[in-house]
């Protein structure tokens, strides 16, 4: 057995995973001499692995045989369409300036950036098909030349005359310029190559790292003539000698300007005593917007082999084409040093699109606005809610800051250490937010067996509000307000003591926002019931900001404030307007819903309610009430 695991280890062989029951084989015996074993695997090399990385092995049932059956699945990886590449045979092609002014000739509107961006995406499609034209043009013409020289070297050889010569080194030329163009595809392939293998390719960039920390690894002298680079002597001795600097009396000479006593204590600002090597004429300098000169010296200074940008143009490009887009270029490099904004399509990076496209993610592109959407993604409504929602953007965020320390501090990645960093971040959210229900009981075994510890949440409780029916012999006026995109509309209803309608109605208001559409549905439902002689006793809004505007406790929107104006007109001193929540006013809420599918007004009697409505007015008929949450 040891040399069979010689040989796979030697071989490079590696064990397929397997779903099922763990032993392959039983000798079907009875009692104790009953044995289960796992004689059957499955073994792959390297290069079946990278081909087939999602390959599995399933341990089928044991039926009459004393092996069960092994079933292998081969599940071929999705391959996506590759990202643009501009290649440097494309500038010899006799296209290739025709392609750039047809591209920069068009009109585009927008910012530098937009513009410079938009003129670049128009050259990657003819590129793009371009390539998709030629990508076997040059193979096929190498294969071509190459047999059409040996046909003339053969020619030449049977009769030697001048034309048979002159076109063998034409044919050499030619197959010359075939191979510098394919040699130069080839080697932008070879940099793709790279990308595509990953780590695979990366121990030089490690081997780096490791140099450029070995050159900031730090050895002082110690007070006794020794060196020392161990961190519990240096620690404590750094420590000592900045709390002296900076909360001690000074002892040192250098830190004294003339006529300070050597025992006194620093009375100025220390940065009084730094020299300013910086003026203002520097700082004006550097705020400069950079000059052309400048530009083309960092565009010529590009590598034009190093990796391209995520539109997939590199150095070559733009050093060869820049007689046709320097005024853009520079426009756009000005706006940018000058603050204009950044559009998400120059912004954009090739890793992030994939990462964003496969987990459908909207891209923001401040911190501020990222870190407050993100919030917003959190379930706030259960503890179990909140801790599924927000474990894997905590868990993220410490593994890259674990990682940053590892490779920039030299501190070790601990997987310990990140799952307490994770777990007290829920602790802060839960202290924070704090949840308003504990979830199922399921659930809480769930978080208990994660070791997380549930803060005991503040439990509240909602209220129960109905629409209350006016008195005896008078009438309600019921109304509100609805702003979907600007679009403004408005409904309102009539009832009597009973609760039943008298009038309703809904209209369309054009275009406003939620204050304009409250003031013009009140306005519009007084007006009415002036046209039809209805005397009101009473108006309900659910709109805090109408009724105080109305009864002159804050100064009303200029928007608003003639039809307030108007609506005081319309009604008489004992009309008493009052507020209701939104849960008791549910029949006008609909119907100002309803105005969104009207044109112009629409008035309605109880057989002629729509259908949407129809629920609400039976709840406040029977003096259903409606739960509004704490």
């Amino acid at each position: 057995m040891d040399h069979f695991n010689s040989f796979i280890a030697n071989a490079g062989l590696l064990e397929v995973s397997f779903l099922g029951d763990q032993f392959t084989w039983c000798n079907n015996q009875a009692g104790p001499k009953r044995i289960w074993l796992r004689l059957d695997r499955l073994l792959t090399n390297l290069s079946g692995s990278l081909a087939f990385p999602n390959m599995k092995l399933v341990h089928k049932p044991r039926i009459l045989s004393d092996h069960c059956p092994l079933v292998a699945s081969f599940q071929v990886p999705t391959k996506l369409p590759r990202s643009f590449k501009f290649f440097r045979q494309w500038i010899q092609d006799d296209d290739f300036s025709s392609i750039i002014s047809r591209s920069w000739a068009s009109d585009t509107e927008g910012p530098p950036l937009v513009k410079l961006h938009k003129n670049l995406m128009r050259c990657k499609s003819v590129f793009s098909k371009l390539q998709e034209q030629k990508k076997d043009a040059i193979h096929n013409q190498i294969l071509e030349t190459s047999l059409q020289i040996q046909h003339l070297e053969v020619k030449l050889q049977a009769e030697s005359n001048n034309d048979s010569l002159s076109e063998l080194i034409n044919a050499q030329q030619l197959l010359t310029s075939l191979l510098t163009k394919e040699e130069g595809m080839l080697l932008d392939k070879a940099r793709v190559k790279l990308l595509a293998e990953g780590d695979c390719n990366t121990a030089y960039f490690h081997a780096c790292i490791k140099e450029r920390r070995n050159q900031m690894h730090l050895n002082f002298a110690l007070p006794d003539g020794s060196h020392s680079d161990d961190r519990d002597i240096l620690g404590p001795m750094a420590v000592e000698h900045f709390s002296q600097i900076l909360t001690s009396d000074l002892t040192s000479r250098f830190l004294y300007p003339l006529g300070f006593e050597e025992n006194s204590r620093l009375t100025s600002n220390l940065l009084d005593f730094i020299p300013r090597l910086v003026m203002n004429h520097h700082n004006d300098f550097l705020c400069q917007p950079p000059e052309w000169n400048e530009i083309w010296t960092a565009i010529k200074n590009l590598n034009p082999d190093s990796a391209p940008g995520p539109d997939g143009f590199s150095g070559h490009f733009y050093v060869a084409a820049i007689d046709y887009i320097k005024d853009d270029l520079q426009s756009a490099v000005i706006d940018f040093f000058s603050g204009g904004s950044l559009p998400k399509s120059v912004a954009s990076t090739t890793i992030w699109g994939y990462f964003s496209k496969a987990l459908n993610l909207a891209t923001c592109w401040d911190m501020p606005s990222l870190f407050a959407n993100w919030l917003e993604k959190i379930n706030l409504s259960t503890y179990f809610g909140m801790v599924t929602t927000s474990i894997a953007a905590l868990s993220l965020w410490n593994i890259w800051s674990s990682r940053n320390s590892a490779i920039f501090a030299g501190s070790s990645m601990s997987w310990t250490c990140i799952k307490n960093q994770v777990m007290k971040g829920i602790q802060d959210f839960s202290a924070t937010f704090n949840p308003k229900s504990q979830g199922s009981f399921l659930n809480q075994l769930r978080l208990k067996s994660l070791n997380i510890i549930q803060i005991p949440i503040d439990v509240r409780h909602g209220t129960w509000i109905k629409w209350q029916v006016p008195a005896l012999g008078t009438l309600k006026l019921n109304t509100d307000g609805s702003s979907i995109n600007n679009a403004c509309t408005g409904g309102g209803v009539v009832r009597d003591h009973s609760g039943e309608i008298i009038m309703a109605f809904s209209s369309s208001f054009g275009t406003g926002n939620s204050a304009e559409a409250e003031a013009k549905a009140m306005h519009l439902g007084l007006r009415l019931c002036t046209e039809r002689g209805l005397s009101i006793s009473s108006i309900e809004l659910d709109s805090f900001l109408i009724i105080n505007c109305f009864n002159a406790q804050w100064d009303p929107p200029w928007a608003i404030e003639y039809i307030l104006r108007d609506c005081k007109n319309l009604i008489t001193p004992t009309v008493s307007i009052s507020h209701i929540y939104r849960e008791g006013n549910g029949l006008a809420d609909r119907l100002a819903a309803h105005g969104h599918t009207c044109q112009g007004i629409a008035i309605f009697d109880r057989d002629s309610l729509p259908s949407t409505c129809f629920t609400a007015y039976q709840a406040d008929l029977l003096g259903q009430p409606q739960y509004r949450p704490p």
